[in-house]
């Protein structure tokens, strides 16, 4: 009984801890007809485990600083819940694997390039994703006691379950920083930035100040020419393509631009 408590005591119940064989014989060895993507930390194979359908996300050996991002990442998604983040069902350290829910529709990006040859988001779909990921993002930059600023915010890095509710992943580049931040007050310095190029903030890119504001959403707001086939009447509402723009004003652009959208849409269907 002694030993089993002490094995308890020192064990993190943050998360289920797989054994690498019970990854192995559900992927099948990490057989090619089980990956379903590939990103910088490593491949992504889709199996099932504890009879759920689940993705296993695979360190590589060579994975730049990927050691530091998989505890980065085990240690945010095991701590804080939240709608429309990813969730975390558990990992095996000793091997960098990580265990996610299985996102049905991958990642926002492959959905609005359409790979695959899937079809068109509707724009009712993308004015409530992107008012979801503003609420994502409200809730880490509030977050007590110190905020969280993800740093990597991109299409790619926005899943969509099977009901097209989108999640926020990849959370291994994100930082904590003081709670002054996220007030607005200051910014903290840091030695080097991380991020994608073309979406990463082009003030924190050239003088390493951290902020709240520095997680853009652009990815939601311009990417992909995302207004390209909006109704005009509803245009003049978009974000400017420079702009800092703030969770806030997503969820409230996405809701004036639903609007307008709706009320041209019922224009249209009058006029016939």
């Amino acid at each position: 009984m002694k030993k089993a408590l002490d094995s308890l005591a020192h064990a993190d119940v943050r998360y289920r801890k797989y054994a690498i064989e019970e990854i192995e014989a559900a992927t099948e060895y990490f057989a090619d007809h089980h990956k379903i993507g590939e990103g910088g930390y490593g491949p992504v194979y889709k199996c099932y485990l504890d009879h759920t359908a689940v993705a296993v996300k695979v360190l590589r050996p060579d994975a730049a600083q990927g050691r530091s991002q998989f505890h980065q990442e085990v240690e945010i998604l095991s701590c804080i819940r939240h709608p429309n983040m990813v969730l975390l069902l558990g990992a095996c350290p000793e091997y960098g694997c990580l265990v996610y829910e299985y996102m049905a529709n991958g990642s926002l990006e492959d959905r609005l390039f359409r790979r695959g040859n899937t079809p068109v988001i509707p724009w009712q779909y993308r004015f409530r994703i992107a008012a979801e990921i503003a609420t994502c993002l409200l809730f880490l930059h509030h977050k007590k006691p110190e905020p969280l600023v993800h740093r990597d915010l991109k299409p790619g890095n926005i899943l969509l379950d099977k009901y097209y509710v989108s999640k926020i992943s990849d959370v291994g580049l994100a930082r904590l920083v003081p709670p002054s931040v996220a007030n607005s007050v200051t910014q903290c310095r840091m030695t080097s930035t991380a991020g994608t190029f073309y979406y990463i903030d082009p003030e924190y890119q050239q003088t390493g100040m951290l902020g709240v504001k520095s997680d853009r959403l652009r990815s939601l707001a311009e990417d992909s020419m995302l207004y390209s086939t909006m109704p005009s009447s509803t245009r003049s509402h978009s974000p400017s393509i420079h702009s800092r723009v703030s969770p806030q004003d997503i969820v409230s652009d996405s809701l004036t631009i639903q609007s307008g959208y709706e009320s041209s849409s019922e224009s249209s269907t009058t006029g016939r």
